[in-house]
């Protein structure tokens, strides 16, 4: 199930024109052949929801954290409406973690986080621009491409970074940006991730000289790391199996994330969680240039292409900044 009746349905429609599957891309006989991927690892919960019994006990709740996707605001309230013993219970897939099999199972009341592609990418940007903090920056910085943080004029610079499309090697044109591969390899092809630090590990000189938890995949610069056929597979991936994500109970988008997150209570409330007064409160808002000011045109572009699966899963299309 997702937020809300509308992206439902969107949901719903994307699976149904989704279904028809194409071949995996053509393997090559190297050790970098993406096919060393496992393409068909399980995705979904093995228990259909139905074999839930109405007298089980309340479902373990489960959130997986989006960076720069409105978290902090979701534990906060989490914290307030669930009872010690769900707290206790509780299992955060961590920004730089992935959804294991196990947690697809019925005993799991599963909580997504969502947020629209410009303003995410602007958020991105001025963690770094700002704070000079972050995975990403991290290792933009470590590469002696901090410059690219400068002001922001640098912007569209910055996003075709993350976005791979700078590469002189191989630009990326079809293949999906950093949000899509952070979303991408966290929730449904972790194999990718560890395929493509690999990658990077092999062909990086001063590797040892990195943080370990600062690999590409997910949070670092994983789509600018990735090689080209990952990506592309990224984007036909998402397309066959996007569905998949309506086994989550609720999805809570930043742009609606209090709305979302009732609602998201109220279910929880139906599969016999016991819900306790909350406060709808912000945490961690920082006072940044708006997305309209910062996201050109050509951005938008840039954007709704390396993005185009992920927007069209929740919903986004045509709302580039629309909600700042």
């Amino acid at each position: 199930m997702v937020a809300n009746r509308s992206l439902w349905f969107v949901l719903c429609v994307f699976a149904s024109e989704s279904l028809g599957t194409s071949s995996p891309p053509k393997c090559e006989e190297s050790e970098d052949s993406v096919c060393r991927i496992d393409y068909d690892e399980p995705l979904t919960m093995k228990y259909q929801r139905e074999e839930v019994h109405l007298d089980a006990p309340p479902p373990k709740v489960l959130i997986w954290h989006l960076a720069k996707g409105g978290g902090a605001t979701v534990l906060h309230m989490l914290r307030q409406a669930l009872d010690r013993q769900a707290q206790q219970q509780m299992k955060l897939i961590v920004e730089d973690g992935f959804i294991g099999e196990q947690f697809w199972a019925p005993d799991y009341f599963r909580i997504g986080l969502a947020r629209e592609p410009c303003s995410y990418y602007k958020s991105l940007f001025y963690e770094g621009n700002i704070i000079r903090n972050g995975f990403l920056h991290y290792a933009i910085k470590k590469t002696n491409r901090e410059y690219l943080y400068d002001d922001v004029t640098r912007f569209s610079d910055w996003v075709e970074h993350v976005t791979a499309t700078d590469r002189a090697h191989a630009p990326n044109v079809h293949g999906c940006g950093a949000l899509s591969m952070r979303f991408w390899v966290a929730t449904l092809n972790a194999s990718a991730a560890h395929y493509v630090n690999q990658h990077w590990e092999r062909k990086t000189a001063d590797v040892k000289t990195w943080i370990r938890r600062y690999k590409p995949c997910p949070l670092a610069d994983c789509a600018f790391n990735a090689p080209q056929e990952v990506l592309d597979f990224c984007q036909r991936d998402l397309a066959q199996k996007g569905q998949k994500l309506s086994q989550f109970d609720c999805w809570i988008r930043v742009e609606s994330l209090f709305e979302d997150f009732d609602i998201c209570m109220e279910r929880y409330r139906q599969r016999g969680g016991t819900v306790r007064g909350y406060t709808h409160e912000s945490k961690n808002v920082r006072n940044v240039p708006s997305c309209n000011s910062t996201v050109t045109e050509r951005d938008r572009i840039l954007i709704d292409r390396v993005d185009q699966q992920y927007t069209a899963l929740f919903g986004y299309n045509g709302k580039c900044c629309s909600a700042s």
